[in-house]
């Protein structure tokens, strides 16, 4: 079950990376070579920035908010 679940998400990275060709290959056809890695770094840093509370949380910035793990029990466990 675990390698028909990995297998399914890395077939997902495959048809990610191949769409994220051709959307690059038009973007670099319609633009020129400059204006698309300039739009390729205004993306990156537009991803940043949006990822940048999640880095400062799990950094233990000042946004941090502890949560305990709850332990539930087994199947066959005695309750």
């Amino acid at each position: 079950m675990q390698s028909r679940l990995i297998a399914s998400m890395e077939s997902l990275v495959h048809v990610a990376v191949a769409i994220a060709y051709v959307l690059a290959a038009g973007a670099l056809a319609l633009f020129g070579p400059q204006a698309a890695y300039a739009l390729a770094g205004l993306s990156s840093l537009a991803a940043a920035l949006l990822l940048w509370p999640t880095i400062r949380r799990l950094r233990g910035g000042r946004e941090t908010t502890r949560v305990e793990p709850r332990i539930l029990p087994s199947i066959g466990d005695p309750t």
